[in-house]
């Protein structure tokens, strides 16, 4: 296996990487954001898994699972847009949604009320618009 360290001249001692660092070119170097080493005396940083992150440090030695909201947050600031955009558009989109279910209930509601009216209109029209075969089934009825 290699190991890396760094050599000083002045002192001629040989020291080893520190974990979050890696030896190149008889140096030690930060391992770059999103990479990680957890050893001391590494000659390379891995890759932090998906889902993980160094949360933008450098000569970090290991990786924690990321913030999602902050991840896309971030993600979206970095694009260009402010916080106050973000919540701008967020609240927009709530707002749209809650519109949308208000009038969901109110066709819903609207529908429901038209099939009671036509139920009355079927038992008992208004006065001048009966329903002529309705009213002789009623008027045709023979008592014993």
């Amino acid at each position: 296996a290699e190991y890396g360290g760094s050599y000083s001249t002045s002192s001629s001692e040989c020291t080893w990487c520190s974990a979050g660092t890696y030896e190149t070119d008889g140096s030690c170097e930060d391992c770059a954001v999103d990479y990680y080493s957890s050893n001391s005396g590494s000659t390379s940083c891995d890759a932090c898994a998906s889902g993980y992150t160094t949360n933008d440090e450098v000569g970090q030695s290991s990786c924690s699972e990321e913030n999602l909201i902050e991840t896309v947050i971030d993600d979206l600031t970095n694009s260009g847009l402010s916080a106050v955009t973000i919540g701008a558009v967020g609240g927009g989109v709530g707002l749209l949604l809650i519109i949308a279910i208000i009038v969901t209930v109110c066709i819903v509601k609207s529908k429901k009320q038209d099939r009671v009216q036509v139920i009355v209109n079927r038992v008992s029209p208004a006065p001048g618009h009966e329903n002529q075969g309705y009213v002789n089934s009623r008027t045709n009825v023979r008592h014993a």
